[in-house]
């Protein structure tokens, strides 16, 4: 099986004992972890891409080089390299994207999306990045959250829409209606019911 390793630096930071407090070394760490995770992370994407460019099955693909892409995750803004390739149709493909279900166009993870969804539905947009601030660090404009939000909403009633499609065209076997029907109106079953009440 093929695998690809992912190292995480070494890190040392002097920082002075007078004036720190609980809050700011958890602050720092946590800056300081993000932007490592940011690292690994564009790091982990280029050996991927260079892995899929090595395997690819030559002939099918032109490589036409690199092209730049910037998505948010949960550590922040990432920038890396993918490669971009040409089929026989000419049409443009990206093996990177292929193989790690990144939609055209997707700018966002969907787990920074899913946090984002669910603050918002808490309360309003402008609160959500403070949320956001608090949770994740790293701004983001309460505009392109809402566009998220709306996007994401979107997409879950084209979903809902094609299993309903999907479920009126199967075809079922057509049943009899019975005789009797009985409502029960008032919760009680019929067999406790005194005669001339039901």
């Amino acid at each position: 099986m093929d695998t690809i390793t992912i190292t995480f630096p070494q890190v040392k930071v002097k920082i002075p004992i007078k004036g720190l407090t609980f809050d700011n070394i958890e602050d720092m760490l946590f800056e300081i972890l993000q932007n490592i995770a940011r690292k690994v992370f564009e790091k982990a994407l280029t050996d991927i891409d260079s892995y899929l460019r090595s395997k690819r099955e030559r002939g099918k693909l032109k490589n036409t080089g690199k092209r730049k892409k910037y998505f948010l995750t949960r550590f922040g803004d990432i920038l890396y390299l993918r490669t971009r390739y040409k089929d026989k149709k000419s049409k443009a493909r990206y093996l990177l994207d292929e193989a790690l279900s990144i939609v055209k166009n997707q700018r966002i993870s969907l787990s920074r999306a899913r946090i984002e969804c669910f603050l918002s539905a808490l309360s309003s947009y402008r609160e959500v990045v403070e949320g956001i601030g608090l949770l994740i660090g790293g701004p983001r404009c309460h505009e392109a959250i809402r566009q998220s939000v709306i996007k994401e909403g979107n997409l879950i009633i084209e979903n809902q829409e094609k299993k309903l499609r999907q479920i009126e065209n199967l075809d079922y076997p057509d049943k009899e209606a019975p005789d009797t029907a009985y409502l029960e109106a008032d919760a009680t079953y019929i067999t406790l019911q005194k005669k001339g009440k039901e």
